[in-house]
């Protein structure tokens, strides 16, 4: 219940009074009542007042003067300004109420006979059982979510608290402004971390009490109030509602300022516990990925976790480059911030049982995948992941290496090298891809990869694909690169049209390279060492830096 301006016309006292503007401030609150002979010291007027006066001085102020008046007077947001005509106004100037009108303030004409004493009594009347009213709702929505932290509910059903207190859809935006839970469930939240301009995000920061912020959205405005979520210097997210067709009022500041609290102490609930399991998580990933486990202990540390361990996993390895300082390492901070970024992203993936760390360097995430599951449906959330963490996370290229899905997380290990392969294979240009890797398509690479025997390497390229590089850095030639125009062919004509040179000129080198290595490039039986010799020399000088 708030006592509004179109409650108060409807009091007796109220029915000689005309409201001259301001039709659409029917529903302003009325918090205060101020009386004032002279419209000249503004500053101390309040929100929500309802201010009475005789306008003593307005006959004898300009039109620049008026305007200032009014201005100043809805910045204030007061709820209704009431002129008493008959003392000194007559009427009330024609130019004052056309600029009323412009600004749309409630502007109440009160005739002589009513008494400023009556006036302001069954105002303060009014208005002492209204702040009882909002007493009780405070205190109510107070116990209200205190009892539902107490009792171990989650910020879900803390919303569902502030959702009913107010009656207004409700979001909790996480701190990169990406709606984490919404009520009700089909209310479609704004993505603000795209319409938030970086003035709005610092703005949104430093909130001490609810404030009312506007997005453009679908076409239409949208207008929701805000405050922060914060424990000390931490920031866990943010409350909002949505205005909808009615104004917000003061119980729902009041609401919002109740909720805040309750929701920091249950997000630091939540983050100890996470915190604690992390600590856990990372000691068994770390001995998991090195084979240092075993299945006994999986088995107790899944149960600690509450992890299913008969769940097949992929490994995907994530690795960030700032853009503009490519040596720079990633602070804490922003470690923080890309693992709640990626913990609801995944959510939104509907991959509740992800576990996401950072391993060695890289953002490492154990994704939940049956052997079984269409490669199409695995692929679009890996896109989806990368296209929203690329826009929160502007300033970063990001690059994903997949492995292959060998099993439950015991087999993890197998498909961590897996992805660390592919990331370095996309990292290093042996294989181009704008985003992301599987294992699968590394093809031949796989196994070179998994040498770990340069000069064994070495050794198998030196006698024909090392020798033509060398050969051609010497002679300014291109044996090398018509070799493997040829091999992609296996024709000359087709060679020598894509070489842009004669078809002679292709046999000549082709009988070159037979000359030099003693290998037959026309003979199919050397075909697949000939290509197994240019991927080793590709991988040698691409991965391994080898000239």
């Amino acid at each position: 219940m708030i006592f509004t301006l179109r409650e108060a016309l409807q009091i007796d006292l109220f029915q000689k009074c005309r409201l001259l503007t301001g039709q659409l401030g029917l529903d302003h609150e009325i918090t205060w009542v101020n009386i004032l002979e002279i419209l000249d010291d503004l500053n101390h007027l309040q929100k929500g007042e309802f201010l009475i006066t005789t306008a003593y001085n307005l006959k004898y102020i300009s039109f620049k003067e008026q305007e200032n008046i009014i201005r100043t007077m809805v910045e204030r947001e007061i709820a209704v300004l009431a002129i008493q005509t008959g003392y000194y106004l007559e009427k009330i100037p024609r130019s004052f109420i056309d600029m009323a009108i412009k600004y749309r303030l409630p502007l109440l004409h009160l005739p002589q006979e009513i008494s400023f004493r009556s006036l302001t009594r069954t105002l303060t009347s009014l208005i002492s059982k209204n702040e009882a009213y909002y007493y009780d709702f405070r205190e109510k929505t107070r116990k209200a979510l205190t009892e539902a932290l107490l009792d171990g509910q989650d910020p879900p059903t803390l919303l569902e608290v502030l959702t009913a207190a107010t009656g207004r859809n409700a979001v909790f935006f996480d701190a990169l402004l990406q709606p984490l839970y919404v009520l009700p469930s089909t209310y479609s939240a704004p993505p603000l971390y795209s319409l938030c301009t970086k003035k709005e995000f610092l703005a949104l920061d430093v909130l001490k009490e609810p404030q009312e912020f506007f997005f453009s959205w679908e076409g239409k405005t949208l207008a929701l109030l805000f405050l922060p979520v914060r424990l000390g210097k931490e920031i866990y997210g943010y409350l909002a509602l949505e205005k909808g067709e009615q104004d917000f009022q003061e119980k729902d500041r009041i609401a919002l300022r109740q909720a805040a609290p309750v929701f920091s102490m249950g997000f630091f609930r939540i983050d100890s516990k996470v915190k604690s399991q992390n600590i856990v998580l990372e000691e068994m990933i770390q001995r998991l990925l090195t084979g240092e486990i075993t299945a006994a202990e999986l088995v107790s540390k899944y149960a600690r976790l509450g992890l299913d361990g008969e769940i097949d996993y992929v490994i995907l390895v994530l690795d960030l480059e700032n853009k503009t300082a490519p040596r720079q390492k990633i602070d804490l901070a922003e470690k923080r911030k890309l693992k709640k970024a990626v913990d609801f992203l995944l959510y939104q993936c509907r991959t509740p049982l992800a576990l996401t760390v950072f391993y060695k360097g890289y953002f490492t995430v154990f994704f939940p995948l049956s052997r079984s599951s269409a490669v199409i449906t695995f692929t679009k959330q890996i896109n989806f992941l990368l296209e929203e963490l690329q826009r929160s996370f502007p300033r970063y290229s990001l690059q994903v290496g997949i492995g292959n899905c060998h099993g439950n997380l015991s087999t993890a290990a197998s498909s961590y090298r897996e992805a660390l392969h592919s990331l370095t294979a996309i990292k290093t240009g042996l294989i181009k891809r704008e985003k992301f890797l599987f294992y699968k398509d590394l093809g031949v690479y796989q196994l070179l990869l998994e040498i770990s025997d340069q000069e064994l390497l070495k050794r198998f390229c030196a006698d024909s694909s090392t020798l033509l590089f060398n050969y051609d850095k010497q002679k300014n030639t291109e044996l090398l690169k018509t070799l493997q125009v040829y091999l992609k062919h296996m024709n000359v004509n087709k060679s020598a049209a894509e070489l842009f040179v004669h078809r002679h000129t292709v046999k000549y080198r082709l009988k070159k390279i037979f000359a030099l290595t003693g290998i037959d490039p026309l003979d199919p039986v050397q075909h697949v060492y000939f290509q197994l010799s240019i991927m080793t020399l590709q991988y040698l000088q691409t991965v391994c830096s080898v000239k």
